[in-house]
């Protein structure tokens, strides 16, 4: 009897050790998650975030790590194709996106937007000399256009205008198609081709502004996570009202 009650006294103290050290590597982890912010981006779309000397860089990951600051967040970046975001993002795989998202109505079905960062970026197109373009985006119709695959550019010709443009993955890809002769038109944010315009100045090319909507940016969260878009909301606010936000738009020339 003595012997069954010392087995049974055992068999009590094991699983209360093995609760209480389950308890503890729980609120272990949930600490260590707790202080990191997961964030996903498409590091090839310049000047938002691209890669320099294998390190992540760009306006949106400036204003990132600003952010982390704040809301006392370590950030970590996990790069990745601008179509998967959103499913990364609702698959919790990471916890917000930081890619030069413009936020659009079918988007917000499934994701949640902070405020814009940035407003007001236009549209612009770009030909070779040979090919005169009109800031009439109708009178695109009948041209093969590039666009970046998934962004607002897209988003716009495919929905707004009923067009199906050449869908490529990076700046560059745009320009070698447009070189190439596979497209005659490029369109995209004036804040994304500009800088490749200014770096290839020896290169002749028609730029029209388009009469057409201009992009506004923004990050986002799930949409079980309003408590993180405050949070995030609260500290662009607090770096638009203390000067930090201007700062890094000036940097990189918004």
């Amino acid at each position: 009897m003595f012997k069954k009650i010392t087995v049974l006294i055992v068999v009590l103290l094991s699983l209360t050790l093995t609760w209480y050290i389950r308890q503890y590597n729980s609120k272990h982890t949930s600490a260590q998650i707790g202080k990191t912010l997961i964030v996903g981006t498409s590091a090839d779309y310049y000047p938002f975030a691209f890669i320099k000397d294998d390190e992540y860089a760009g306006f949106d990951l400036d204003i990132i790590k600003k952010i982390g600051n704040i809301i006392n967040k370590d950030i970590i970046i996990k790069n990745m194709p601008f179509n998967t975001l959103l499913i990364e993002l609702r698959l919790g795989h990471i916890d917000m996106i930081a890619a030069g998202m413009t936020p659009s109505p079918a988007r917000a079905r499934k994701i949640l937007y902070t405020n814009p960062y940035l407003t007001n970026d236009p549209l612009i197109a770009v030909s070779m000399p040979e090919n005169l373009i009109s800031s009439d985006p109708n009178k695109l119709l009948d041209k093969k256009v590039v666009v970046n695959l998934g962004y607002t550019a897209d988003n716009y010709l495919t929905q707004q205008l009923k067009m199906e443009p050449l869908r490529l993955d990076t700046i560059g890809d745009l320009f070698l198609a447009l070189q190439n002769r596979h497209a005659k038109v490029v369109i995209g944010a004036k804040s994304t081709l500009t800088p490749y315009l200014k770096k290839h100045i020896d290169k002749q090319y028609n730029v029209v502004q388009l009469d057409a909507p201009s992009e506004t940016y923004a990050f986002a969260v799930s949409l079980t996570d309003k408590k993180l878009a405050t949070r995030i909301n609260q500290a662009l606010q607090t770096m638009q009202e203390n000067g930090i936000l201007k700062v890094i738009k000036n940097k990189w020339g918004f």
